[in-house]
């Protein structure tokens, strides 16, 4: 549904929402050649201002209809609950990581810019053509932060799938949107892809706590849920304060069902839908 036609039946008996885990989020190049930007790139202050610049209220409304934010962390929210049934996504959230904060985000724009010794900053988002979102989330992203980080320039390079791939495997980008799915219910899902050497960690995002922590949850404490599931969560909350990605939103589908149809199944990970137990109930 769009977002007039969410308006339209938003308290109607038939609505659902219904989010999915997948993640969109703001890929850094650590390993760029470029050594000013490259200074940046791996300066907390830099990611940190990135992320509380964006109110991510503003964009999961333009693109879903919602008028929250959902987005704690590089995890979603429904994904999995912990052996106590506490959601992960809340457990990861940390303040001033995720928030829309522009005058905190100012605050660390200032202290990034001193530390590199930069005034003005030029950089480049790559997007993929073939993501619906990508088109408005560049602009998005574009306006809101030339607006509130002085000096800086985001130009926008919106490629084919092919070819946005080529580069980020190469590591040939400044910032690129990317994207990441569960497979299964588990928070290691997520966090397994931002390891070294990881297929998708392509920009080289490389923090000792960050590994410490999951090779905890992997090895010594694997069969005890409780310290896994604090591993787990230790690692996710390392992730936002130091912001080696910057999550953006969460897939969400808006729709209306039959009051009738009865026993669909949601899945948050892996096949979306299931019609197995459906049935129509007269």
């Amino acid at each position: 549904m769009d977002n007039q036609q969410i308006d339209n039946y938003r308290d109607d008996k038939a609505f659902h929402r219904y989010p999915y885990a997948l993640t969109n989020y703001i890929k850094y190049n650590f390993k760029t050649a470029d050594e000013s930007k490259k200074a940046l790139l791996n300066n907390q202050d830099f990611r940190l201002a990135i992320s509380l610049a964006i109110n991510r209220k503003t964009l999961n409304n333009r693109l879903f209809g919602s008028k929250k934010n959902n987005m704690t962390g590089l995890v979603p929210v429904g994904l999995a609950d912990s052996p106590k049934k506490v959601d992960f996504a809340k457990s990861q959230a940390v303040p001033n990581t995720v928030d829309y904060n522009p005058k905190l985000a100012l605050k660390h724009w200032r202290e990034a810019l001193k530390a590199t010794g930069q005034k003005k900053v030029a950089m480049t988002l790559t997007l993929n053509s073939d993501d619906a979102n990508a088109s408005y989330v560049g602009q998005y992203l574009k306006g809101q932060l030339e607006k509130s980080l002085p000096g800086l320039k985001l130009t926008l390079k919106t490629v084919p799938s092919q070819v946005a791939s080529s580069r980020d495997k190469k590591g040939d980008y400044d910032l690129l949107l990317a994207g990441w799915g569960a497979d299964f219910k588990d928070p290691i899902s997520f966090l397994e892809i931002m390891l070294p050497g990881a297929a998708s960690n392509t920009g080289g995002f490389d923090n000792p706590e960050y590994k410490a922590a999951l090779d905890r949850a992997m090895n010594t404490d694997a069969n005890d849920p409780d310290k896994r599931w604090a591993d787990l969560v230790t690692a996710a909350q390392v992730m936002n304060q130091v912001q080696g990605i910057t999550p953006l939103y969460q897939n969400d589908t808006a729709y209306l069902k039959n009051l009738k149809v009865k026993g669909v199944v949601h899945n948050t990970a892996g096949a979306q839908w299931s019609y197995k137990t459906a049935y129509i109930k007269e």
